[in-house]
């Protein structure tokens, strides 16, 4: 993007910020006793209007902006007319340093989190601000495009009404291409994806019409530390919530594998944990979700393995064992009540046994005797 053309976008939370906070104009009348009693107390205590804070950190993220590139009309133009407009308040006149910015990047966090501001930020038309400016590329501070993409987390998760903004402003798609644009942002652009998607049928509809969101999240499954992290913790929603559908499960076939790696072998106990409860989950949907585990018995039972024998060095993880437990014996079950393998390639044949017509059979997979981690 020319840097003439990087901050147009800001036009529009000039508009929203004058018009769409919440506020109006009204006429001057003269205070009742009770309204007086009730402001001195308000004042006394130092209670903060949240509304009023949240535009104040916009303030002085767009003085920040302005200071950070040549082409700042756009950003001038947006604090002239919050200033006009907010004349009679406590604004901010200084310019905040990265460090500054980003504890008051914080502080909007720790606001948003109440579900209600998270709502209010975002009728502000805070999310395509904040959108943009995590994809301004260079012009803006690594460190702050961060917190840009934790705040669109924070505000959108477990917000419906915050993920329908997300839907009309575009995020699904803009994500990915901030993931694809900087490598230091793909754990966060993971995270703010997630947020958006979890949860919101509409979201999720759009999230599966967008190839480039279906292939981060996919690359992430091959990432290690953070990435991965954020990446799994996707997929669990994704493959587990009872919002997931079967006719998807062909977009994650080439992650399982991974999924039971790291459940195996991760050195961090809350990743096993969480790669653990997909194939739980999995296997309990039934249907084509356990297809994509009784494919994998084998390595099932061998990761069950490997896990009875760290617990014999590690009595803390005999929880695992029984978690490895629960997850054969589910797939046993599904294959005695008949929901077994499904025609799934190599999975249980026995070599030589011969069906109707001399044809090999496909006998299920039983995985033998079930490890005791009190052994």
């Amino acid at each position: 993007m020319a840097d003439s053309d990087q901050f147009q976008w800001l036009g529009l939370l000039k508009w929203s910020l004058q018009y769409q906070d919440g506020t109006r104009d009204t006429e001057w009348t003269e205070m009742s006793e009770e309204k007086k009693s009730f402001l001195e107390k308000v004042m006394s205590e130092g209670v903060v209007d949240e509304i009023v804070r949240m535009k104040q950190i916009l303030i002085q993220f767009l003085r920040f902006l302005a200071s950070a590139t040549s082409s700042s009309a756009p950003i001038l133009e947006a604090i002239a007319a919050l200033e006009e407009k907010n004349k009679n308040k406590s604004l901010p006149s200084t310019t905040p340093t990265e460090d500054e910015l980003l504890d008051l990047l914080d502080e909007l966090r720790d606001i948003v989190e109440h579900i209600d501001y998270a709502l209010t930020f975002g009728q502000m038309n805070g999310l395509p601000f904040l959108l943009s400016a995590a994809g301004a590329g260079n012009v803006v501070p690594i460190s702050v495009r961060a917190s840009c993409l934790g705040l669109l987390a924070t505000c959108s998760q477990n917000n419906p009404r915050v993920q329908d903004m997300g839907l009309d402003c575009g995020a699904v798609e803009k994500l990915p291409q901030i993931y694809d644009g900087e490598v230091g942002l793909r754990a966060k652009s993971l995270q703010a994806l997630s947020a958006f998607v979890r949860g919101h049928a509409k979201n999720e509809e759009k999230f599966y019409g967008c190839p480039d969101a279906i292939r981060v999240v996919r690359e992430g499954m091959k990432a290690t530390g953070a990435v991965f992290r954020r990446a799994v913790f996707f997929l669990r929603s994704l493959l587990t919530d009872d919002t997931a559908k079967a006719e998807n499960c062909k977009e994650w076939e080439g992650c399982i594998d991974a999924v039971i790696a790291h459940a195996r072998d991760s050195e961090e106990v809350d990743i096993r944990e969480i790669c653990q409860g997909i194939l739980f989950g999995l296997v309990n949907k039934g249907g084509r979700f356990a297809t994509l585990i009784y494919e994998r018995a084998q390595q099932i039972k061998d990761a069950s393995k490997c896990a009875l024998e760290r617990s014999r060095s590690d009595p803390e993880t005999k929880d695992e064992c029984t978690t490895w437990m629960g997850i054969m014996q589910a797939i046993k079950l599904r294959v005695e009540q008949g929901g077994g393998v499904g025609g799934a390639a190599g999975a249980g044949r026995v070599e030589g046994e011969a069906g109707a017509g001399g044809a090999e059979r496909e006998t299920p997979l039983m995985l033998a005797a079930n490890p005791n981690p009190n052994e």
